[in-house]
């Protein structure tokens, strides 16, 4: 694949990450016949995911064993889900399809607001994770209009 091609979300795999470790939706070309809002594209300018992005995909790993995971961020709640594990054979497979052992805490690969290696912790259902409550005091809480005037 080149780079900073977009492709449909359900391709997106863990080779995708070798090119970058986030992935953002690719609304800015769903003028293109044949994309829509589902399709994403690699941000390349930055390691450090803001709260600019609202949303996107970002590579983890599993705090005990160091697994490459990826999974929906969304910014402004801090929270994961459509949080996929890599099979033995390589290819993606939907964490709450796995026999992994909770409790699992995923921590990022990326910076996000600046801050390096954010904790999350998965929930019992395996759908979602919420950030670790000792990472949640690094961010302030901020209102849709401070974020927009960039405060």
């Amino acid at each position: 694949m080149k780079k900073n091609v977009s492709k449909p979300l359900e391709d997106l795999d863990f080779h995708d990450f070798e090119i970058s470790p986030i992935w953002v939706f690719a609304l800015d070309e769903e003028a293109n016949d044949d994309q829509d809002e589902t399709w994403v594209k690699p941000l390349m300018s930055t390691r450090n995911l803001t709260f600019d992005w609202y949303e996107a995909y970002i590579l983890l790993r599993t705090n005990k064993n160091h697994l490459p995971v990826f999974a929906r961020v969304d910014i402004a709640g801090l929270t994961l889900d459509d949080i996929w594990m890599k099979a033995d054979d390589g290819t993606p497979v939907e964490l709450k399809n796995t026999d992994a052992e909770l409790p699992m805490i995923l921590v990022s690969d990326i910076s996000i607001e600046g801050k390096e290696n954010v904790r999350f912790v998965v929930t019992s259902d395996k759908e979602s994770a919420i950030i670790h409550e000792e990472d949640k005091k690094l961010f302030k809480k901020r209102t849709w209009w401070q974020r927009l005037l960039g405060r």
